[in-house]
């Protein structure tokens, strides 16, 4: 393993050279990058940025809508300079894009597209003292210019233990601030992840998430130093093209958009031939031959698109144990992993030898990483979990008062997460500190698990459940709309728009039937007696999804409190 993020790529020049080490994937075409180019651009790329005057220790702000080698390379030369490179989501809000910026005062931005190049103009004042003049460029052109560096232009030498990246937090649970991370911080997740995973040089992976986000920059990583080709695909909306056609045998994902997957593949069935509705219809009598049927709708599925498909490694959220076992029974192997930006992320991670994996608990602790639970209650043996380990972050960038807050006296990591031991091994996380709420009556009520139960219905897309100091619990619920006009034309409901359908008496008892189900498993304190529904979804656009895709409650909560209002102060309350 070497000791510095840029060496990566070296290194697998010497051990597994790759005729595809990195590809960009379109409906046009694969534009592909062997080992020796990607090292060979990135080498030229540094001596550009050495020549333009880019200092060790200075900030470079990245900012691109799809991933691609050009990317990664020009990613790889910042860092090789000994700078910082800060990756930045295009879904920021106006208002946390201008104050990230602001913080940072970066030396360099490069944006991808001229939209996004106009966007980061508007919050960021030029200044023409910077080399070379105005600091903000687009990403691709300013590397293509034709200007020729220096020949051997000199690197400095860069230390391990120095801040490589700083990646801003999802903001899921409120301002983001900015994680200073070391080389060796994500090195040590990379070879603790790479001894769980059975990725070798060759395998053909698939990367559609933003690596603004360290999930899947770190799997980035771990993919290269594997050995792996990697192809990045611009959009999750692409995701069932590009596997039929790239045939991967790895992917990573958020439970999100498995989740959709798995409910698309059900509406195909559904909506299929008389013999397939007849067969799905008469499996709901009974839950095994159910199951049997959505294994064999998964099965037509890969044969379709994935049939190369072996495994999907999950992170960002929890995943609905249900689904991860019906797509691991089907041949796709799920594994749920757990960690945070402070951690570079992983913690913890499900194996692939069946007694190494629990479906509902995010794996077992990494190698060289220590974990604790603490105040746990003596009932659930639930408490707050703790970390140390070489994962563990430097520190929130110009903000020590929040880092000091985030360790313990004794050198512990404060995730803010809730979770306990199962068996002694496997980590379950119960839901983060800041979404458990006391109701009227005092009585705690974690909403994690409540929502899991909920979106695993195909006839809910998002949910969450709300109830602080109030009498009980209501959720808020984004009905999936194209399976509920499938239903609709089943049960003879006459469809009009989504804006009135979320009224309909009909509807209205469809999601009833929904909340007593989940309210049959679910403690009294923790019963969801009313819904709301919604006509927009929740998404990164609209700033209602975090950019791991996590619902943001607060801006959530406020968006329905007119109508949450509503229904406690009803007649039927």
């Amino acid at each position: 393993m070497p000791d510095r993020l840029f060496e990566l790529v070296s290194c697998q020049l010497n051990e597994s050279p790759q005729k595809v080490c990195l590809a960009a994937w379109g409906p046009e075409g694969v534009k592909a990058w062997s080992t020796s180019e990607l090292l060979g651009k990135i080498d030229r790329y540094a001596s550009l940025l050495v020549h333009w005057g880019l200092q060790p220790g200075q900030i470079v702000v990245l900012s691109s809508i799809s991933s691609t080698p050009a990317e990664v390379a020009i990613e790889m030369a910042i860092i090789k300079c000994g700078a910082i490179l800060c990756p930045l989501s295009n879904y920021l809000a106006d208002d946390e894009l201008g104050a990230i910026l602001q913080e940072l005062e970066p030396s360099m931005i490069f944006c991808q597209g001229p939209a996004l190049l106009e966007r980061f103009k508007r919050h960021h004042t030029q200044d023409e003292n910077r080399v070379p003049g105005s600091c903000i460029y687009h990403l691709f052109e300013a590397f293509e210019t034709g200007e020729e560096p220096e020949k051997d232009s000199p690197f400095p030498e860069v230390d391990p233990q120095a801040c490589a990246l700083i990646m801003y937090t999802s903001g899921s649970y409120g301002k983001p601030k900015g994680v200073m991370l070391s080389h060796q911080n994500i090195l040590s997740n990379v070879e603790g992840l790479l001894e769980c995973m059975p990725i070798r040089a060759g395998h053909r992976v698939m990367s559609y998430l933003s690596r603004s986000h360290i999930m899947e920059r770190t799997a980035t990583y771990s993919y290269i130093t594997a050995g792996a080709s990697v192809y990045f695909v611009p959009s999750p909306n692409q995701l069932q093209e590009a596997i039929r056609q790239i045939k991967p045998r790895w992917m990573t994902s958020v439970p999100l958009i498995l989740e959709r997957l798995h409910s698309r593949i059900v509406k195909q069935v559904e909506r299929g031939g008389w013999v397939g509705r007849l067969i799905f219809s008469s499996s709901e009598r009974s839950g095994f031959m159910r199951l049997l049927v959505k294994i064999f709708m998964i099965n037509a599925w890969k044969r379709k698109y994935g049939s190369g498909l072996k495994g999907v490694i999950v992170g960002g959220a929890a995943m609905s144990p249900e689904i991860a076992r019906l797509f691991s029974t089907s041949g796709i192997r799920i594994r749920e992993g757990y960690g945070l930006t402070e951690t570079s992320p992983a913690i913890t991670f499900n194996r692939y030898r069946k007694k190494d994996n629990r479906f509902g608990t995010a794996g077992i602790i990494l190698r060289d990483i220590s974990v604790r639970i603490q105040n746990p209650n003596p009932d659930t043996e639930t408490g707050e979990i703790e970390v140390k380990g070489p994962n563990v972050m430097i520190g929130y960038f110009r903000d020590e008062k929040a880092t000091r807050e985030r360790f313990t006296k004794d050198g512990w990591f404060r995730t803010g997460d809730l979770g306990r031991l199962v068996d002694g091994r496997f980590l379950q996380i119960t839901d983060r500190i800041s979404n458990v709420y006391k109701n009227a009556s005092g009585r705690f009520v974690i909403p994690g698990p409540l929502e899991q139960k909920l979106v695993s219905f195909p006839a809910v897309e998002q949910a969450i459940v709300y109830g602080l100091n109030r009498p009980y619990n209501v959720a808020l619920i984004i009905p999936d709309f194209l399976w509920l006009r499938s239903w609709a034309e089943g049960e003879q409901v006459h469809w009009t728009d989504s804006a009135y359908m979320i009224h309909n008496p009909r509807v209205e008892e469809l999601y009833d039937a929904i909340l007593s189900e989940v309210n049959k498993t679910s403690k009294p304190h923790e019963r969801i007696r009313r819904h709301v529904l919604g006509k927009e979804k929740w998404t990164r656009e609209n700033s209602l999804l975090s950019l791991t895709m996590k619902p943001r409650r607060k801006l959530i909560i406020e968006a329905f409190s007119k109508r949450i209002e509503e229904v406690y102060d009803s007649p039927g309350n």
